[in-house]
């Protein structure tokens, strides 16, 4: 008796059968079939140390690896990735919480470390805790001890089956890499992808390449012996042996003993042979699960919202799946079963929310400490730039024309807008059109943009189709300045591709420019002891006199024309953005206008106002470190709050890559990340200081 489901038979008697073979019968029919002779064990090599490329692994290690002579399993990472002291202190949580652990950790000598990492007496790396059976990307979850190593070359080069955990945006690098290491073998190992991400490529002609496809490439393997492995699956379910099936996708050579040899009890594996259709899914599901994710921050878990955007997103994902493959299998079965759970839980749906709730921001990235890669992000970048193309174009529905794809899929083009091009600004800059043809001839490959500060930077221009932009060069100088997502820009062309640029924030308010230029290192002589970083809320306390403090002249040199500059230029910007200076400002001009007219509520305190507010705080000392910062409108109604140079410098000396700090009140602690607002001269609070500001009802003027 047999049923079949999405070209996947299953056959109950078949079931039985296989799962009544012992582990070793197993391994050996395997071993038998790739001709290895006796005493030459498989070797299994595991790419990449995320969370399911970890977990796939240790499965592998706690269910061949006791048969030490017939099979050796390890694992390859970087090394040298240190494990920060809050992740520490949990491991140490964890660890504590789980008596077997506890015992293992114990009997192999290895428990002290962890003691020693919770009181800040020893670092602990990575590759270190994976040893021990810790995954950084899922440090609740503790998988068996691995055998891991970190030099590429070693693991791999006498691999029977390499296992890819990497994200698809490493995995043709790594795989390049490798294939080097190949070079002299006669035969190629298995290679079975779990990577679920795509990458667009367009030309010669528009396609998404897949992650098996870009290991055919790089390594040149023969085609059946690449495998894909598709869900439904939840990494750290399955290891707690929570019943799970996934799919083993291609060439029927090896689908077939492969999935036989990955089966478990609670862990079953089908054979399949649509490797495009399965691929494309795994890249499009993750795409798909941000937006479910911000659905359901949004809408406080709304079960009818959910799935009213189930419904919809299903339908962009058949439609794209069958107009990238060729009869691809339907959204049934295992297919629709693994779309389903990964919008309803997932890295990719964990990261939608977090984003919709406010407890993540954009400029953090796609790579998320604790969770890995959110594949996603870089998917919906892709998918939408091949479904861009003219070359794809469809007939529309209702109307006697072709259109580009990509305006039939609503939800893609959303999530296009909010994950990637809202971030734009801070890669690259386009010159308006009006502009570039007028005086396109005259500007050269490099430009200069000067501040009234002084400062000036070196940004190298690209040029496409009669488009220009600023690129190479315009990330920095945007982090530099901190440009926000509706701030704006006034370019004033000199000549010899020289601009004098003027920032004004989204309140129309020109920014403080910062007099330290790019590189320019700073030096402090004092040999003073790290001050505790404390950040106290005033209530209501008696003012108490304060000594007096005499102030040291700045050792940053400032440039005698500084305030020149400002008052002749920065402050007559509105005179000189005509169309014939920056071409098109006369949108600029109408932002500047309704800005001001429109968001009276949302402009900055005046210096009465701030007065008077740092007066009330006037009598407040501590003996740690602190700074009185007035609350301004973008500080209770945004996600940020600027801190003070002088106190970074005195407080952390150098602030170079973002860190959590602890803010105080009372007895409650809040968490909140601390970044890098000009090469580690200052600072910003912001992932965490909205739900602060809101929990303390934080006010304008306080």
């Amino acid at each position: 008796m047999s049923a079949t489901a999405s070209g996947v038979k299953y056959s109950p008697d078949w079931l039985v059968k296989y799962s009544n073979v012992s582990v070793e019968e197993k391994l050996d029919e395997l071993r038998r079939l790739m001709g290895k002779a006796e005493g030459d064990p498989v070797r299994i090599v595991g790419v990449g140390a995320g969370a399911w490329g970890s977990v796939f692994v240790a499965m592998l290690q706690d269910s061949y690896g006791h048969l030490r002579d017939k099979a050796v399993v390890r694992i390859w990472r970087r090394s040298g990735r240190p494990v920060d002291r809050a992740t520490a202190e949990h491991l140490f949580e964890v660890i504590n919480s789980r008596e077997d652990v506890l015992r293992r950790l114990i009997r192999r000598c290895a428990y002290l470390k962890y003691v020693e990492a919770r009181l800040g007496d020893r670092t602990l790396f990575a590759d270190e805790i994976l040893r021990d059976g810790f995954c950084l990307n899922m440090i609740d979850t503790p998988l068996c001890p691995l055998k891991v190593v970190t030099n590429l070359q070693e693991a791999v080069w006498d691999a029977d089956i390499v296992v890819n955990g990497l994200p698809s945006t490493e995995t043709s690098v790594v795989f390049e890499e490798i294939s080097r290491y190949w070079r002299d073998r006669k035969t190629m190992p298995i290679i079975i992808s779990l990577s679920k991400g795509v990458e667009a490529e367009l030309v010669p002609e528009p396609r998404i390449v897949t992650p098996t496809q870009m290991i055919q490439r790089a390594t040149g393997a023969p085609v059946e012996n690449i495998l894909y492995l598709g869900g439904p699956n939840i990494a750290s379910e399955i290891y707690n042996n929570e019943y799970a099936n996934a799919r083993l996708c291609g060439a029927e050579k090896w689908t077939k003993p492969m999935a036989k040899f990955l089966r478990q009890p609670h862990f079953i594996v089908w054979d399949n042979g649509d490797l495009v259709t399965h691929e494309v899914m795994g890249g499009l599901k993750n795409v798909y699960a941000i937006g479910a994710g911000m659905v359901a921050g949004l809408t406080n878990e709304s079960a009818t919202s959910k799935s009213v955007y189930f419904a919809h997103c299903t339908s962009e994902m058949i439609f794209i799946t069958h107009l990238l493959a060729e009869e691809p299998e339907k959204l049934a079965g295992p297919l629709l079963a693994d779309t389903y759970v990964t919008l309803l839980k997932g890295r990719n749906a964990w990261y939608g929310q977090k984003l919709a709730k406010g407890e993540l921001n954009l400029e953090m990235g796609d790579s998320i400490k604790g969770k890995g890669m959110i594949q996603g992000v870089s998917a919906v970048k892709a998918f939408y730039e091949l479904l861009s193309q003219a070359s794809l174009s469809v007939k529309h529905p209702e109307e006697d024309r072709r259109i580009v794809p990509v305006q039939l899929c609503p939800i893609l083009r959303i999530l296009y807008s909010i994950l990637i091009k809202s971030l734009t600004f801070l890669f690259c800059q386009r010159i308006p059109k009006k502009f570039v043809m007028k005086y396109g001839q005259d500007i050269s490959n490099s430009a200069r943009l000067k501040l009234p500060s002084g400062a000036e930077w070196q940004v190298e221009l690209t040029r496409c189709n009669g488009k220009v932009w600023f690129e190479k060069g315009w990330l920095e100088f945007s982090k530099f300045f901190s440009l926000d997502y509706g701030d704006f820009l006034v370019f004033q062309c000199e000549g010899n591709s020289v601009f004098q640029v003027c920032i004004f924030d989204r309140t129309a308010t020109e920014v403080d420019y910062h007099i330290a230029m790019p590189g320019m290192e700073e030096t402090d002589h004092e040999d003073e002891e790290d001050d505790d970083i404390c950040i106290e809320i005033l209530e209501d306390s008696q003012p108490v006199p304060r000594p007096e403090v005499k102030r040291e002249k700045s050792p940053l040199p400032c440039p005698p024309s500084y305030k020149k500059m400002r008052t002749s230029w920065s402050d007559k910007a509105a005179e000189t953005m005509s169309e014939n200076d920056v071409g098109g400002s006369s949108t600029t001009r109408k932002c500047l206008k309704r800005t001001l007219e429109d968001l009276g509520e949302f402009q900055s305190l005046n210096n009465d106002e701030k007065a008077r507010a740092l007066l009330s705080a006037d009598g407040f000392i501590s003996e740690k470190a602190y700074f009185n910062v007035v609350m301004q409108p973008s500080y209770v109604q945004q996600s940020y709050l600027n801190v003070p140079a002088n106190f970074i410098k005195k407080s952390i000396k150098r602030l170079q890559e973002k860190q959590t700090v602890m803010l105080q009140v009372k007895n409650s602690l809040w968490p909140v990340n601390l970044l890098p607002h000009t090469q580690g001269s200052a600072g910003r609070l912001c992932c965490g200081w909205i739900t602060f500001a809101r929990e303390h009802d934080l006010k304008e003027g306080e």
